[in-house]
């Protein structure tokens, strides 16, 4: 059979005393995880926009490396019709 150990009673005192000290500790500790967790949803946020930027870059980018083609094409119909034009005098 288990006995009880009997415990001064200044341990007690001594625990209450301990949490006292911890408890604004962890109070500052909750304050800061809540403080960085709303940073990181900005940042996330932020990121995320950064990202459509880019998206809507790189299609302007390719759009871009497609110009000389086009304007050789609309040199080509340039020429076509200063051609049709010219025959019909």
């Amino acid at each position: 059979m288990s006995r009880l150990i009997p415990l001064p009673t200044d341990v007690f005192k001594k625990v209450d005393d301990l949490i006292a000290e911890v408890r604004p500790i962890l109070q500052e500790v909750d304050t800061t995880l809540g403080d960085t967790s709303a940073t990181l949803a900005e940042a996330t946020a932020v990121l995320t926009d950064v990202r459509a930027l880019l998206t809507d870059l790189e299609d302007k980018l390719v759009l871009l490396d497609e110009v000389p083609a086009m304007k050789k094409q609309l040199g080509e119909v340039h020429a076509m019709l200063k051609k049709l034009t010219a025959a019909k005098k």
